[in-house]
């Protein structure tokens, strides 16, 4: 049968020729994979651009929940993006944390419009800032994490680490203070960013390592 939904790609595999597999996370059903035949072929009439980390899409999708791949009617952008995948950095940090979001989210096959709506209102905000957005991502996983069943901080049990600064940078981090602070060092960026990932580490098991983590790194290193 066919529903209608919202859906935020996450990413795609190549499929034979020319399709592909992706994977979206749709306000319905959770993560779930479909596949877009053709959409690599010269004749095809939509484009696989629309297929790149954290495009929101409308989409009209033949759905069973008994199958692990399903397939898509309709689809199209509903906010094109004005940054997102024109800025290296920003187009960087969209592809480690939607690598973060494949590990996270689940197929849920109910509507969680609270985590939904989270997730799609930071990426719309995002795509708007224009400085300061180096330190999205802390600010993204610091909240996100909320919706996985653990909170990060109220800052209580990280006063052992004796770095005031960084205890400092995490709270202008989750008041979103931090997106006016464009001149933020990348070495208190790191700390912040590897004592994030290791509270994912300790409450999701199978977690494991973000492969896109170095490339995050060299591009800020530049």
């Amino acid at each position: 049968m066919t529903e209608k939904t919202e859906g935020i790609v996450l990413n795609y595999i190549k499929y034979r020729d020319t399709s592909i597999i992706v994977r979206i996370y749709t306000r319905k059903f959770g993560l779930q994979s479909f596949i877009v035949n053709s959409i690599r072929s010269k004749n095809s009439k939509k484009s696989i651009g629309l297929f790149q980390p954290f495009t929101i899409l409308d989409l009209v999708i033949y759905h069973n929940n008994k199958n692990n791949i399903h397939r898509l009617s309709e689809y199209k952008s509903q906010s094109p993006f004005k940054s997102i995948h024109y800025e290296i950095r920003k187009s960087t940090i969209a592809l480690f944390l939607t690598e973060v979001l494949v590990k996270t989210l689940s197929e849920n096959y109910e509507e969680d419009n609270f985590q939904f709506d989270f997730l799609k209102e930071s990426i719309l905000e995002f795509d708007t800032l224009k400085k300061g957005y180096e330190n999205f991502h802390l600010y993204f996983l610091i909240n996100y994490a909320n919706y996985l069943g653990f909170g990060i901080y109220n800052l209580e049990g990280i006063d052992h680490i004796g770095d005031d600064e960084l205890i400092h940078f995490l709270l202008q981090v989750k008041q979103k203070q931090s997106y006016f602070l464009a001149e933020t060092g990348q070495s208190i960026r790191r700390k912040a960013l590897d004592m994030i990932l290791n509270f994912y580490h300790l409450h999701i098991t199978q977690f494991g390592k973000v492969k896109s983590l170095e490339v995050l790194y060299q591009i800020f290193d530049e």
